[in-house]
């Protein structure tokens, strides 16, 4: 006969002989380790291999083997040195995006925990393709008030704006320097906003 188990953990099993005219009844028991079925999990592919910082690729995976229908979630990691990035979707969905913010080479993984409604599916992991991450490019606004001419030693506020010049997210930062005939006054680091404000008082006649 075939019997089927629908829980984890160790099971008993009896078996009875009852017996007949000739031979006598016995019975014995023999335990029984119940484990979770086995899954395998594979990254089938991205939706783009090379971006911009700040721009998404889809992650495609599927999952097969388990017990009665998988459920539970998929955990996808890219790792380009100490930037790290997750996505998650559910079995069903079979995809989940990344938003990669920094440039250089991500190395892209996943990982299926378990079943975590009745814990009867195994957990499994994947490698997949690595995703490029370039710069990306940016564009600069420079104002100068007062806008009109002045006098020799007024004070001049300059403002620059720096801000991405493509799809997707996330801000430049860091320093911004002016320069007056090639040379450098001052330098100025970037807010969250992309603006750098720089005041002086001592621009040459011209």
């Amino acid at each position: 006969c075939s019997v089927s188990f629908d829980s984890l953990g160790s099971t008993p099993l009896d078996f009875a002989y009852s017996g007949d005219a000739n031979y006598a009844a016995t019975s014995t028991q023999v335990p029984l380790t119940v484990s979770p079925a086995a899954t395998t999990l594979s990254i089938t592919g991205v939706s783009a291999s090379s971006v911009l910082a700040g721009q998404s690729s889809v992650v495609s995976y599927t999952l097969s083997g388990g017990y009665d229908g998988n459920t539970g979630t998929i955990v996808v990691t890219a790792v380009n040195g100490s930037s790290t990035v997750t996505c998650s979707g559910s079995v069903a969905a079979g995809q989940c995006t990344l938003t990669l913010p920094v440039r250089g080479s991500y190395t892209v993984s996943a990982v299926y925990n378990g079943d975590a409604a009745d814990a009867n599916d195994a957990s499994s992991t994947a490698t997949g393709p690595s995703i490029s991450v370039s710069r990306s490019p940016t564009v600069t606004v420079l104002t100068v008030s007062p806008a009109s001419s002045g006098v020799f030693g007024d004070t001049v506020t300059l403002t620059a704006e720096v801000h991405r010049n493509a799809a997707g997210v996330g801000q430049p930062q860091g320093p911004v320097t002016f320069l007056v005939d090639g040379a450098s006054i001052g330098e100025v680091d970037l807010d969250p906003s992309g603006i750098a404000v720089f005041t002086t008082s001592t621009l040459p006649r011209g």
